[in-house]
């Protein structure tokens, strides 16, 4: 069974993947989904756990459904 802590970090490298293959930053990411700039850094270096909440506002941004997201979870 996968740790938090692990979740986190392929969390995290997921949505930094999908950012870069959409050539946005973590600026246009954050203000595309109304949050710090800050927290999409780490979110995507797993240093901080993401809510559901927060995840459906960062699939939305990358028109993505959660589901989508997380099939490969």
């Amino acid at each position: 069974m996968m740790q938090e802590d692990q979740f986190s970090i392929k969390v995290g490298l997921k949505i930094k993947q999908l950012r870069e293959e959409k050539n946005i930053t973590q600026l246009q990411l954050a203000d595309k989904c109304d949050m710090e700039k800050n927290n999409i850094g780490r979110i995507e270096n797993g240093r901080r756990s993401i809510k559901l909440f927060t995840l459906a506002r960062i699939c939305k941004a990358f028109d993505m459904s959660l589901s989508e997201f997380l099939k490969d979870f």
